[in-house]
């Protein structure tokens, strides 16, 4: 992070530092992804218009975080307060259209970025939203499952029934090979789906906040941890949660079992990324560029590639690798 600073242009000083104007914007992004649906007599142009629609409204914490690195704690929970009360009054007043927005889009990118402001704040960062952002996806499962009296597991199947029916009535009579491999893919797709959809969700959550921060460093308003995202190291509790999630997951059935399963997930997702990185700032420091590509290529093509680096995120977790990479000053 060694760019050289700039300045905010006029329009941006405007918007960032007035209330009313940054709320605005806020609510602009949350909402451009409708925007496509009054286009629909040109395809193109719809299709183009509802892709710059999810890109802005997935950058919405981008916003946020910018907010809480420039104006403080209490600036940004006013703008986010400003914000939820126009979502709320342009969709009918629909409050859980507000509460989500000011909980995932406003609320914990601002508190994220807060805490990326204290010593080792990036792994902070990350562990605190990673755990606010499962917090709230197994909170609406489970709230989703209590109103229809069924367990987690059955609701989640219930949910992807649609799309997994629709692939089962396209298959030809007589497939009987396929119709059992739609079957399987159903199960593991079904066990699968919370864990995997909330490491997702926190991974684009954090590239935000990371842009937010690089953003921020280079028009000179951060003052935090600089800390590069190879560097990053979660902390002894989500080891100790892996392995508990892992050990319940295989000697308890039933809801219990399928949550562990998805927590069981989430942390592997975390612990593997951090794995990665210390594999990845091990064959940088030795210059073995093709070894790194090659890494990568065997991560994208064979999926069982990604235990190893499970098992090394977690063991960097007790052993810190990267400190023996970098005996002087721990980064550089």
């Amino acid at each position: 992070m060694t760019d050289q600073v700039r300045t905010l242009s006029p329009t941006a000083q405007f918007i960032l530092t007035r209330r009313i104007p940054c709320a605005a914007l806020a609510v602009l992004m949350f909402t451009a992804a409708i925007m496509g649906a009054g286009l629909s007599g040109i395809p193109v142009l719809a299709t183009l218009v509802l892709l710059v629609g999810l890109i802005l409204h997935m950058l919405t914490p981008v916003l946020f975080a910018l907010v809480m690195f420039g104006g403080g704690l209490i600036y940004a929970l006013q703008v986010a307060a400003i914000a939820t009360l126009a979502i709320t009054l342009i969709t009918d007043f629909n409050l859980m259209n507000g509460a989500v927005f000011l909980l995932l889009y406003a609320f914990l990118p601002i508190v994220a970025a807060a805490t990326m402001g204290r010593l080792g704040g990036m792994g902070r960062s990350a562990q605190l939203l990673a755990l606010s952002l499962f917090i709230a996806f197994m909170t609406a499962l489970l709230a989703g499952a209590g109103s229809q009296g069924v367990g987690v597991h059955t609701f989640v199947e219930q949910m992807l029934a649609p799309f997994f029916d629709a692939l089962v009535s396209s298959v030809p009579a007589g497939e009987q090979a396929t119709l059992e491999a739609l079957e399987q893919m159903k199960t593991m797709t079904v066990w699968a789906f919370p864990g995997f959809l909330a490491f997702s969700l926190w991974l684009v959550w954090w590239m935000d906040i990371l842009l937010a921060r690089r953003v921020a460093v280079r028009y000179g308003f951060f003052q935090g941890d600089h800390s590069e995202m190879l560097m990053i190291r979660f902390s002894k509790a989500a080891g100790i949660a892996l392995i508990v999630a892992a050990l319940l997951a295989n000697v308890t059935d039933g809801s219990v079992q399928y949550m562990a399963v998805s927590t069981a997930i989430m942390l592997a997702g975390l612990l593997a990324l951090q794995g990665v990185s210390v594999a990845h700032m091990w064959f940088r420091v030795r210059g073995l560029q093709l070894t790194l590509v090659i890494m990568y290529l065997l991560l994208l093509i064979w999926s069982v590639m990604i235990l190893p680096f499970i098992i090394i995120g977690l063991l960097d977790i007790w052993f810190d690798f990267r400190r023996s990479m970098f005996p002087v000053n721990g980064e550089e």
